[in-house]
């Protein structure tokens, strides 16, 4: 009863496994799955022998489970903390544990695993008393290995691997445990029945939770059914708490502190990109699972495009693929910026001041309103020609250039005319930056280069409820009126 009940329980795993076989599973895994239920066939078997035909036979099914699944666990185990192991080794230790069992194959011919078997029974039940030979402590050599190999690479990845889930290498390093102590620890609770097979079961759990759970970190296999693998293309996904789940080498490298991320782990606050994250994840859950932005650091640019990290039609979390889009983000700025800007000046242009009137500057809580002409523009222009006209405008540009900032825009409004408009500013900051831009003016004529540039302004300001033309209107006004005071100062 007890070997069958293994029995029953290893086949719905096995069944269990196969339902949710993923594209990702090795070969490892589903020789687990294959091998246990045989291996625990052989002592349900064994238990049943009447004699020792039946009984050698029996045991070389369970041996199948005893010779392999404990290389194959550590193989399996060594694939889910991300190592890689040299294809000789594997070779060479494959070799080994098929040696082993071609031993036992053999055995009735050789006697190199047991020198002798007996058969005797005890409660209806059947068991063999063996004598061993060589190959079996071989067997148990590897045994050893296999085990203590496991063990070793978990204990390793917990502490250097931050690509290995703390979650996932806790949970095999418990159920390594559990199956060791089934496999040698089994007859300190009794002696009627072998407690090896309850070692291969768990086995089976170890991978069918992990993969359950894995499915979030393969994240390579993702992103290949997604699209074509492309260089200038990285990906980072997170669980639905904000879970660190994995990162290519692409990302990695445009973002080196993701290389601080441990798997499993949430992202930390700290790291200046929780609340991002958040916010982030709460714009998609808003879009139906749609976001798209740039991002600018450094002098790159990047395209983030999230949504929904999908597994089997679940939504299991988030992802985002990131688009190194530095090159097309320039040229799109060089564009914007020809269009916005006067290319003698650098100033914005008058198309770009229709454009904030229409969508700003009608609707701010204030407003400061300075309206500038270059005053003897004409008389530079006669005397030593358009050039030295335009060094003037440029030079006149500069004091505007000067006091420009977050809430402060400089236009060319026409041939020598300029604008500047201050956003959301007191009556008092609109004198200072007035200010700032007369000594601007006043040091810009100190520069050894014979031009002297003396500029008009008129100002306005209004607060909110204003209307914008009649402050251009006043400070039209004004200007003009400054013009006169400085034509008759120069007389």
């Amino acid at each position: 009863m007890f070997y069958s009940c293994l029995l029953v329980i290893s086949c719905v795993l096995t069944v269990i496994y196969l339902v949710n076989r993923t594209n990702y599973s090795n070969f490892t895994v589903s020789f687990i799955h294959i091998l246990s239920p045989i291996s625990i066939m052989g002592y349900y078997l064994m238990a049943q022998a009447s004699n020792v035909e039946e009984a050698t036979v029996a045991n070389i099914m369970n041996y199948i489970g005893s010779s392999f699944l404990p290389y194959l666990a550590f193989l399996t185990i060594v694939s889910l903390c991300k190592l890689n192991l040299a294809k000789w080794f594997v070779t060479v230790t494959t070799l080994l544990q098929s040696t082993i069992f071609i031993s036992i194959l053999t055995n009735q011919k050789h006697h190199l695993y047991y020198t002798s078997i007996e058969l005797y029974k005890e409660d209806g039940i059947s068991y063999i008393t063996k004598n061993y030979g060589p190959m079996h402590t071989f067997y148990y050599c590897t045994l050893f290995m296999s085990l203590l190999g496991g063990l070793a690479v978990i204990l390793y990845c917990m502490k250097n691997k931050k690509e290995a889930s703390l979650k996932t290498m806790t949970f095999i390093l418990i159920m390594l445990g559990i199956s060791i102590f089934a496999f040698f620890g089994g007859r300190l609770i009794t002696h009627k029945y072998d407690t090896a097979p309850i070692s291969f079961i768990t086995f089976q759990v170890i991978i069918i939770v992990t993969e359950i759970r894995g499915e979030l970190y393969y994240y390579d296999d993702l992103v290949k059914r997604a699209l074509v693998e492309r260089k200038e293309l990285g990906y980072i996904a997170f669980d639905k708490k904000l879970y660190f789940l994995g990162a290519d080498e692409t990302i990695k490298s445009w973002f080196p502190i993701i290389k601080e991320f441990r798997v499993d782990c949430r992202v930390q606050g700290g790291l200046g990109v929780d609340d991002e994250l958040t916010q982030t994840c709460r714009q998609i859950k808003e879009n139906g699972g749609n976001y798209e932005r740039v991002i600018h650091t450094g002098d790159r640019y990047y395209r983030v495009k999230g949504g929904f990290l999908q597994v089997k039609n679940k939504k299991r979390g988030y992802n985002f693929f990131v688009e190194d889009v530095t090159k097309e983000q320039k040229l799109h700025e060089e564009i914007v910026y020809e269009k916005e800007h006067d290319a003698m000046t650098g100033l914005y242009n008058k198309g770009k001041y229709l454009e904030l009137v229409e969508s700003r500057y009608n609707s701010l809580d204030s407003i400061a309103v300075f309206v500038m002409d270059v005053n003897y523009l004409k008389r530079m222009n006669d005397t030593y020609g358009h050039g030295a006209g335009d060094d003037l405008i440029i030079k006149a540009a500069r004091s505007v250039l000067a006091i420009q900032g977050d809430r402060v825009r400089g236009f060319r409004y026409g041939g020598d005319e300029f604008l500047v408009i201050a956003e959301n500013v007191s009556e008092e900051e609109a004198c200072e930056l007035y200010e700032r831009w007369r000594q601007e003016v006043e040091r810009l004529n100190e520069e050894p280069d014979d031009i002297q540039i003396t500029i008009a302004c008129g100002r306005a300001y209004g607060c909110k409820g204003y209307d914008l033309k009649e402050l251009m209107h006043n400070a039209d006004i004004n200007m003009y009126e400054n013009k006169k005071e400085i034509k008759s100062l120069n007389k």
